[in-house]
């Protein structure tokens, strides 16, 4: 590992960068939000995400690039919930809503590089590169339940770059990361020839825009069914007046299920009834056990001409975002919508509110763990 100063912020702090690096893959993070700046295939000698020149871009970065998003990603109806019979209140950033835990979020604080606490030291044994950075969230700042100490482990592992995040939190509270980096295979222009898979069957339709209703939906015959490949640009143009409202897909997705007294509601607004055919949910926030390790699942795959990305996590869902609100960011090139393309394995979104769900939710004093692995692929180019 590589450590260099990035920056200074507009409080005169120091800002460090991190390289990590293997034979196929160097990526850089940064202290400002634990964030990922670059990840190069080294094969391809590309950079896939998106990102900013120098650190002042991502001080004012309104589209979360490359960012550790929490405590709670994903929006929180009304900016508000109730956690054992008091209720916390936010500033709404996004209509009426908090997105992405506010102005004081884990993408806009100070990280530092740190070790892992003793229990969880070798969780990055094998890895070809690795960085430990950490934050702790004052409940007094972020107006969240108790205080968050956070671990982010960034390691390599062949051409596989896996993220691992631990945390506790003081009190009872919520907790749900994110990471919120943007790709781009063609590491430049849009990403309309993107061909996208993803390994959900059902997704979280809204009530409101932006907030799930609460049930979980086929998405057999709808614009939202990836399960096989589809080029991106044609999905876009082929939903374009069902997906006008968001200017593209904005949408949570289920990649794990358990049986549950909930119904499946089918495309024609109908309630599958027997056993069999309600889904829901998931599991809670993992709690760590020992050396117990949570199952992965393949969320989705980009792929072009020469390059296949795979992201996978032991997050029971994702968002897929398309970048349809990328006006004008002044990156490393002048971004426009559809730039850089999201997976952001999480729970569903203001599940604090949604009582069927709630697997945000952490008990004091606990630990719990979210891991997301991207794997790259340029094996059609050999």
């Amino acid at each position: 590992m590589r450590q260099y100063l990035y920056g200074v912020d507009e409080k005169g702090r120091a800002v460090q960068g991190y390289e990590l690096s293997n034979e196929e893959i160097t990526v850089r993070f940064i202290d400002y939000g634990a964030r990922l700046t670059d990840f190069i295939v080294r094969p391809l000698a590309r950079n896939i995400v998106l990102g900013f020149p120098s650190l002042e871009g991502y001080l004012h970065d309104g589209a979360s690039l490359g960012a550790t998003v929490g405590r709670v990603a994903n929006r929180i109806a009304d900016a508000c919930f109730t956690i054992n019979g008091k209720t916390y209140s936010f500033s709404p950033n996004d209509g009426t809503h908090l997105l992405h835990s506010g102005a004081a979020g884990l993408g806009t604080a100070l990280w530092h590089q740190g070790e892992l606490p003793a229990e969880f030291s070798t969780a990055m044994d094998g890895a070809d590169d690795s960085v430990c950075l950490t934050v702790t969230m004052s409940g007094e700042v972020d107006g969240f339940p108790g205080d968050a100490e956070v671990y982010m482990m960034a390691g390599l592992y062949g051409k596989e770059l896996r993220l691992t995040y631990y945390y506790r939190t003081t009190e009872d509270s919520v907790v749900n990361i994110t990471n919120h980096s943007y790709f781009n295979l063609n590491g430049t222009g849009d990403i309309l020839d993107h061909e996208v898979r993803l390994y959900a069957t059902h997704y979280a339709p809204f009530g409101r825009p932006q907030i799930p209703d609460g049930t979980v939906v086929t998405v057999k015959g709808s614009p939202f069914d990836f399960t096989a490949w589809q080029q991106i640009g044609r999905q876009l143009h082929r939903y374009k007046e069902a997906l006008a409202l968001y200017r593209g897909y904005d949408h949570h997705y289920v990649t794990q299920s358990l049986m549950m007294d909930m119904p499946c509601v089918m495309p024609d607004g109908t309630e599958q009834g027997i056993v069999a055919d309600k889904i829901l949910l998931i599991h809670e926030n993992d709690e760590v056990k020992g050396s117990e390790e949570a199952t992965h699942m393949l969320c989705g795959s980009f792929r072009t001409c020469d390059i296949m990305l795979t992201i996978s996590s032991d997050a029971p869902g994702f968002q897929l975002y398309t970048g349809n609100w990328l006006d004008d960011a002044a990156g490393r090139e002048a971004y426009g919508p559809y730039a850089g393309m999201c997976i952001e394995p999480q729970f569903i979104p203001n599940d604090v509110n949604l009582p069927a769900f709630r697997q945000s939710l952490t008990k004091k004093g606990r630990w719990y763990k979210r891991t997301i692995a991207y794997t790259v692929d340029t094996s059609m180019t050999e």
